[in-house]
């Protein structure tokens, strides 16, 4: 989606067929949408492997604890919320 600045920005609203920043416009979503694409495929073929290697450091880390702000909308309150992993 981003890469339709850049080409409105290239081209502008009336740009048709005949123009000579036409094709520019369309290299510029086509390689955007081309790297989106490759990013995807990446992130998506390498979940395994991060979670292998997450699951490998908590067992490495041990018991842990964590306290995080929490938001609670049906009361509309702010709050902790405290925990431990293991």
């Amino acid at each position: 989606m981003l890469s339709f600045l850049p080409a409105i920005a290239i081209c502008g609203w009336s740009c048709s067929s005949g123009d000579t920043e036409y094709d520019l416009a369309w290299l510029v979503i086509g390689t955007g949408a081309g790297l989106s694409a490759a990013s995807a495929i990446y992130d998506i073929a390498r979940v395994k492997h991060n979670v292998r290697e997450q699951a490998a450091r908590r067992t490495a880390e041990g018991a842990a604890w964590y306290i995080a702000p929490v938001y609670t909308p049906e009361r509309r309150a702010l709050g902790l919320s405290v925990g431990v992993t293991f």
